[in-house]
């Protein structure tokens, strides 16, 4: 019997790669820290931006976050950021849910704008201006801050990410590799005190840090039940790193919530550590908005 749509092959065309053999398995599998702290190491289809883009079918899902973040990162500019105003967003997952993939897009977006081909196919409808605006105020000097913590990378003794950064600190908690990497050796020394107690800064330290940049900042957290599982291990004073290090989540994302240019992405995956997953839920349940 004929019919007037086509068939599945015909829509659905495989990829030269696909067809040729020439698809490697590894590019299956992404790895956030390669490609921010590694990028040699990561699979181009990952480290190019509009490769990687490219490859990117854009769900609803991922077509509003990038769009959250293009309003975000155009706050403090001339440019109209729309009705974007979420500081916060959790992508809350289970294993396979596109979590990393999301992140990935957050951190090209924010780092290289520029070589990402029609940028707006990747927003939501009706963002062609706030695309073509973002593009126009990197090419006029807006720059974004970027902040990667990654709870598999990171240990409850050494927090550092980039191995082969010879300028980086020993940084021994979450709130230590943040600074570094948002705002460099004069970040870090803003809370180097605070990173080697092991003490979680308040949110007016982390407000006063944030105010004296006036750029955007961009953290993206993966990972952190994973994190908090080992950090429940190590103890600081009467409690552990892990308490330490939910009392600066909480802080964190109120100090985000009160500043223009600061936005917090951050993953819960709990299918191997549901403990420390819901504790992380419960304990900012009020401040977060799902993706």
């Amino acid at each position: 019997m004929s019919s007037e749509y086509p068939s599945l092959f015909e829509s659905c065309q495989p990829r030269d790669d696909v067809l040729d053999g020439s698809l490697q398995e590894e590019q299956f599998a992404a790895k956030l820290s390669t490609v921010v702290h590694n990028p040699e190491k990561a699979a181009p289809v990952y480290r190019d931006p509009d490769s990687f883009y490219d490859m990117t079918y854009p769900t609803e899902g991922l077509r509003t976050l990038l769009s959250n973040l293009t309003g975000r990162f155009l706050a403090t500019t001339k440019y109209d950021p729309g009705s974007y105003t979420s500081s916060i967003l959790c992508l809350d997952t289970r294993f396979g849910g596109g979590k990393t993939h999301d992140l990935i897009a957050s951190y090209h977006l924010a780092e290289n704008p520029v070589d990402i081909d029609d940028l707006s196919h990747y927003l939501l409808d009706g963002d062609e201006e706030l695309a073509a605006d973002y593009q126009d105020a990197v090419a006029e000097g807006l720059d974004i801050a970027t902040g990667v913590f990654i709870g598999t990378k990171a240990d409850s003794k050494d927090a550092r990410h980039a191995d082969d950064d010879p300028d980086a600190p020993n940084t021994r908690t979450m709130w230590g590799e943040l600074a570094y990497q948002l705002y460099g050796l004069d970040g870090y020394e803003y809370l180097k005190d605070y990173d080697q107690d092991r003490d979680a800064p308040g949110e007016g330290t982390l407000s006063k840090l944030f105010a004296q940049h006036d750029q955007p900042a961009l953290i993206l957290i993966d990972e952190i039940a994973d994190y908090m599982n080992k950090a429940a291990g190590t103890p600081v004073g009467d409690k552990t790193l892990a308490d330490q290090t939910l009392s600066f989540v909480m802080a964190l994302l109120e100090a985000a919530a009160e500043s223009e240019h600061v936005t917090v992405v951050y993953s819960i995956a709990d299918t191997a550590f549901g403990e420390q997953a819901d504790r992380v839920r419960d304990g900012v349940r009020d401040h977060i908005e799902e993706v």
